[in-house]
């Protein structure tokens, strides 16, 4: 029997996110991605307000409790319905916020990506005045596996490419001292 294009097909669900690492507070709008034209979507959101939704892309899903959630989709058309679920698909930290004098917008260490990452990722960050900056990166047992920065820097936002070609998979720490400050973040080498 030929193929014919036109046949229609039950969907196959698919979506993205506009950001799969959040803090606390922060939301997240979500995208439609499924084939074969799907008519009506039924989307669900644990750990996120609202917790469901059944527009095509929704918009503004706030996350505000710290964990890691699956989010689901089952897409339909006249042809029948499929169901993804992606699971430890959001990652919500805590808010991190500086003791002492500084505001929490004036230093900042944000998450790499990307992450999971081979070899190379990007880490980036904000020096809220001119300091000298510390910025190392650690295995699971404490040992200093690299130094990215190491001098003064000017207020300004900054990024820095680090590259894991020599070390083998596994969890690494990345911390950013500069004045009091200290923020430690979590990334993982997947070879």
């Amino acid at each position: 029997k030929a193929y014919k294009p036109n046949k229609p097909f039950k969907p196959v669900a698919d979506f993205s996110a506009d950001s799969n690492n959040i803090v606390a507070g922060q939301s997240i709008n979500f995208f439609d991605q499924s084939s074969f034209l799907p008519t009506n979507w039924q989307w669900s959101f644990p750990g996120g307000f609202p917790s469901s939704s059944t527009d095509q892309n929704p918009q503004n899903i706030l996350y505000n409790t710290p964990g890691v959630y699956d989010v689901s989709l089952i897409a339909t058309n006249a042809m029948g319905n499929d169901t993804l679920i992606k699971t430890c698909y959001i990652e919500v930290e805590q808010a991190s916020y500086v003791e002492d004098s500084f505001s929490p917008e004036d230093f900042y260490l944000f998450q790499n990506y990307p992450n999971p990452f081979n070899p190379t990722t990007t880490l980036s960050y904000v020096i809220g005045h001119s300091s000298f900056v510390s910025l190392k990166v650690y295995d699971v047992l404490g040992n200093e596996v690299a130094t990215l920065v190491n001098e003064d820097k000017l207020a300004g936002n900054y990024e820095v490419q680090f590259v894991a070609a020599g070390l083998t998979s596994g969890i690494y720490f990345y911390k950013l001292m500069a004045d009091n400050f200290v923020q430690t973040r979590k990334m993982i080498l997947l070879k």
